[in-house]
């Protein structure tokens, strides 16, 4: 079995928390091709599609390949090819007379150029002269968003997206199977009662991305020591972990956490476990606990705002005392954590006067006793958006 993982904004990101989920899950697979923004993996068993998306924050779809098409020679023949592969595929969508609903989405190089509403419009004609009803689903853009594929019926028994993905002389033709829950995850981050800007914006999916890459199992105890609202340990309650703790300085952020957590209790039908939620700095935090963790995944604090203005005297003096921060909770981590026992911690990068500003203690941390391990074969993974004045750099560490 052949499947397409179409990846977020930040690939590496992505195709790292795949890997991390599914020798997780012990499923067996093998990276087959991989380029911006997708891959494709084997496995010698079905993967059940709708549920694994539901464990992963970095991928927008699954797709199950039906098809390759050799992409040598001429273009005309590849054209023909690949439109009689995808007309056979809707043929047994409509067999049973009942109107088809189907899409296409190009990820195409760009020397590859094609049109996916003509392309559509000529399918949905052969499909007429078939006596084959069905409706063609279109964008400006040659890719159909998750969104629009979740509400025109693609994901239906009657409904299709095909997509087109060219991997050096071939064309694999696959059809969606899941789309992210987009609604889910805006509902977990716009919908939750307790929000606040000061004490960090983890979107859900970066949460998620998080806990996958800790490959933490199920019966595990996992703490975030910098809990802020509370979105790696509401996202790991849905992650299924029932052993959790979190603690924070604020009193307002403990008090917004379980507010959350009180909140996802009433808006989703699985389980919620409890939550053990601590009150203390995190330079206190080993003498508040009375056992130690198999995972740590936290973001810490990652400075005040910035406005654009500081002088670079001025960020290195956040720097610093960043470091100071995220050294001390390194010394109390080394006391907390047990021997093999992960951490994902995230480090912000400043990017403000065209100046790089680092906060990274890797050195030290090697010298309390764990060790950096790569997230694949890269010292760490970034996630940033164009144009902000932080980058968040994702690190894994081992206890040694």
């Amino acid at each position: 079995m052949q499947y397409v993982f179409i990846l977020g904004r930040e690939p590496l990101l992505s195709l790292a928390e795949i890997t991390s989920v599914l020798n997780r899950k012990f499923i067996s697979y093998k990276l087959k091709a991989w380029q911006k923004p997708f891959c494709v993996i084997e496995t010698p068993t079905a993967l059940i599609a709708n549920d694994l998306m539901q464990d992963l924050g970095g991928t927008i779809k699954i797709a199950e390949i039906f098809s390759t098409i050799e992409a040598a020679g001429d273009k005309n023949n590849l054209t023909v090819s690949l439109q009689k592969s995808i007309l056979n595929f809707l043929q047994k969508k409509g067999a049973t007379d009942k109107k088809v609903f189907f899409g296409l989405s190009f990820y195409q190089q760009e020397q590859n150029k094609f049109n996916s509403k003509n392309w559509g419009l000529e399918i949905k004609n052969k499909l007429k002269d078939l006596n084959i009803n069905s409706r063609l689903v279109t964008s400006l853009e040659s890719i159909l968003s998750a969104v629009t594929v979740k509400k025109n019926k693609l994901l239906s028994e009657r409904g299709a997206e095909i997509i087109l993905l060219p991997v050096g002389n071939q064309f694999f033709l696959a059809v969606t199977l899941a789309v992210q829950p987009f609604e889910e995850f805006s509902q977990r981050d716009f919908g939750r009662p307790g929000r606040d800007a000061f004490s960090g914006m983890l979107p859900p999916k970066l949460a998620k991305i998080m806990l996958n890459l800790a490959e933490a199992k199920p019966e595990e105890t996992i703490l975030d020591p910098f809990c802020g609202s509370g979105t790696i340990l509401t996202e790991a309650l849905i992650l299924g972990y029932p052993n959790l703790i979190g603690s924070d300085i604020s009193a307002k952020a403990i008090n917004d956490t379980q507010q959350n957590i009180d909140w996802l209790k009433s808006s989703v039908t699985t389980t919620i476990t409890k939550v053990s939620l601590l009150n203390v700095n995190v330079q206190e935090l080993d003498k508040k606990l009375n056992k130690k963790v198999d995972c740590i995944v936290t973001e810490p604090f990652l400075g005040k705002p910035l406005t654009g203005h500081e002088s670079p005297q001025e960020i290195e003096k956040q720097c610093l005392e960043l470091k100071n921060l995220y050294e001390q909770a390194f010394r109390v981590f080394s006391q907390i954590l047990k021997k093999g026992g992960r951490v994902i911690f995230i480090f912000p990068r400043f990017q403000i006067h065209q100046k790089t500003f680092s906060t990274n203690i890797n050195k030290k941390i090697e010298e309390m006793g764990f060790k950096s391990l790569p997230l694949l074969d890269q010292e760490f993974l970034n996630y940033e958006r164009p144009g902000q004045k932080v980058a968040r750099e994702i690190w894994r560490f081992k206890k040694n």
